[in-house]
């Protein structure tokens, strides 16, 4: 669940009540990944679990309003509260996230466990890439990874060898700079693209840029 604070003169800062003009509460994260391929007609299972608290029932219901396939639902008699603050400026936004406890499904699991032509993950990076590959090979199925936030860079371990692993990797600006320690998304997409052959860099308002097979 998302909580979304707009119009605020200056981002937040300690010792300081900042105002917005603007608030809202909506579904986010994979939510909004979902849903939107669901619009575009595809085929999409989500995996996930929802928590008996308030949160969780807010967006399953948003999620059923929606029509989005349920196969893939877990329901936990416990609560899971994984909610966003977001503060949005017009040139960027800053989060403060919370997660109760980690969905336990990994993507291992998802690959051999159903068929599917594309796997869209997020953990990153991953512990064990070499049977993640092996899994998708036997499944024929493209591998898609948006990384999230990540403290991360090429020099983490495991780092190298998930981007090689990956088909398609779609970082925003900040986590591709981080990621390479370039100073602009131009460069680090370069640098990106040694090792993955699709790289689409997100910028937001800007739209985004990409590289496929070095070009």
């Amino acid at each position: 669940a998302d909580f979304i604070f707009t119009g605020l003169a200056e981002p937040p800062r300690l010792g300081a009540e900042i105002w917005a003009s603007d608030f809202a509460v909506t579904p986010g994260g994979t939510f909004n990944v979902v849903a939107a391929m669901h619009r575009l007609g595809l085929r999409v299972g989500w995996s996930t679990v929802f928590g008996n608290d308030g949160f969780s029932a807010f967006v399953l219901g948003e999620t059923r309003a929606e029509g989005l396939d349920e196969r893939l639902f877990r329901i936990a008699d416990r609560p899971r509260r994984v909610v966003t603050a977001s503060f949005s400026m017009p040139h960027e936004r800053g989060f403060v996230s919370f997660e109760e406890w980690p969905d336990d499904v990994g993507d291992i699991d998802l690959i051999t466990g159903y068929d599917a032509r594309c796997y869209f993950a997020g953990e990153f990076p991953q512990p064990r890439p070499d049977l993640v590959r092996s899994a998708l090979d036997s499944r024929q199925a493209l591998y898609v990874l948006d990384p999230q936030f990540t403290n991360a860079t090429l020099g983490t371990p495991m780092v190298v060898e998930t981007l090689e692993l990956v088909d398609i990797f779609v970082p925003n600006e900040s986590e591709a700079l981080q990621l390479t320690g370039a100073s602009n998304a131009e460069d680090a997409l370069q640098i990106l693209g040694r090792h993955t052959e699709l790289v689409a860099i997100k910028k937001g308002s800007r739209g985004a840029i990409a590289m496929h097979r070095g070009v």
